[in-house]
């Protein structure tokens, strides 16, 4: 049985159908159209893309830049570093060769050497010495107390050297003493009559405490 295909829309009002050339043609249009928008797309995407670039590159040049202004400065401070790092290893190295002095161990004798005819003004500690300042009956009588100071350090295997002057005017009574750790000095008697003196006691080589 046949179907029958009958169009009551007038001739003047109809259609009219493609012919597959046409079709083709329109199908050609219609993807080149969506070709050009996806390429639209994509060039505004690398448009975007290559500002974000540039805007990098120039940051990057002004960082550059700066940098190489402050690099002079910046190799006078590693180079300052690096001579205080020397003079500190320098220092180091010389510190360990020195020998230990033990300063409460020469406080001790300077203040158990003492006798009825000496009296310890002040007592100055510095590198390698000990300035003893103070009353003695006469020279001799400091001369003796130098003595006693020595033989009690050298027994101790501490060698020392004593050099003696007098001073220009008495000390004061009081006995003040630079505050040394385990230093220990033996009260004196009251102030007597006769020389002001100063007594230098250098140790000459150290050993440990």
């Amino acid at each position: 049985m046949q179907s029958v295909d009958i169009n009551f829309i007038p001739p003047a009002y109809r259609r009219e159908s493609l012919s597959k050339p046409s079709r083709q043609y329109l199908i050609l249009c219609c993807i080149l159209l969506v070709g050009l928008v996806y390429l639209f797309v994509m060039f505004r995407a690398q448009q975007k893309e290559m500002v974000f670039l540039e805007l990098r590159r120039a940051a990057l040049e002004k960082q550059q830049a700066e940098l190489a202004q402050s690099k002079p400065e910046f190799d006078k401070l590693q180079d300052a570093i690096k001579v205080v790092e020397e003079k500190a290893s320098e220092l180091v190295a010389v510190q360990k060769g020195l020998p230990t002095i033990p300063w409460g161990r020469v406080l001790q004798a300077i203040g158990d050497s003492g006798t009825d005819k000496i009296t310890l003004g002040s007592l100055v500690q510095q590198k390698r010495s000990v300035t003893i300042s103070g009353l003695a009956a006469d020279f001799p009588s400091l001369v003796e107390y130098g003595t006693r100071v020595k033989a009690s350090l050298d027994r101790q295997g501490l060698p020392v050297e004593l050099t003696y002057r007098q001073a220009g005017t008495p000390p004061p009574p009081a006995v003040a003493a630079t505050p040394v750790p385990r230093a220990t000095v033996t009260p004196t008697p009251p102030p007597i009559s006769g020389i002001a003196f100063v007594l230098v006691v250098t140790v000459t080589s150290g050993s440990g405490p």
